[in-house]
């Protein structure tokens, strides 16, 4: 496919991203997860297998799920996993260690469908997990 293309498809994805971010901001979850969901399909089919837009988007995705914490979790989880990639990617590069990555864990950041089932009666564990791929974040950016 032509780079011309490609590169249409990537910025229209960036486009839902911008108003997925602005339904959130007024708070209207379910239009902003529609165009999250739409942002998300499109940086999948055109941009690398493990880009961090992916990560982001799917970040964002999580913050739309308002009080559904099952869909947060599994978004939260998608998220996680694409950062601990790059990060294993910068160990590797930096540190010169050999890293596995788990290939049951990649294959599951692209499921259409819901692969975590969780019942969580507080968001203590959404918190815990937040902080960790804000710690992940922070060290794969430096």
């Amino acid at each position: 496919m032509s780079p011309v293309i490609v590169n249409y498809y990537l910025d229209l994805s960036d486009i839902y991203f911008k108003f997925g971010e602005l339904e959130l901001i007024k708070s209207d979850f379910k239009t902003a997860l529609d165009f999250f969901n739409q942002a998300v399909k499109l940086k999948k089919a055109y941009d690398t297998k493990y880009s961090r837009a992916i990560a982001e988007i799917y970040f964002m995705m999580a913050s739309a799920c308002d009080a559904d914490v099952n869909h947060a979790l599994v978004f939260y989880y998608k998220t996680y996993l694409i950062l601990m990639y790059h990060l294993k990617e910068k160990m590797n590069q930096v540190c010169d260690i050999n890293i596995e990555f788990d290939t049951l864990n990649q294959e599951s950041i692209f499921l259409d469908k819901d692969f975590i089932k969780v019942d969580i009666k507080d968001n203590d564990k959404i918190k815990d997990l937040k902080e960790t791929i804000n710690d992940v974040v922070i060290k794969v950016c430096k």
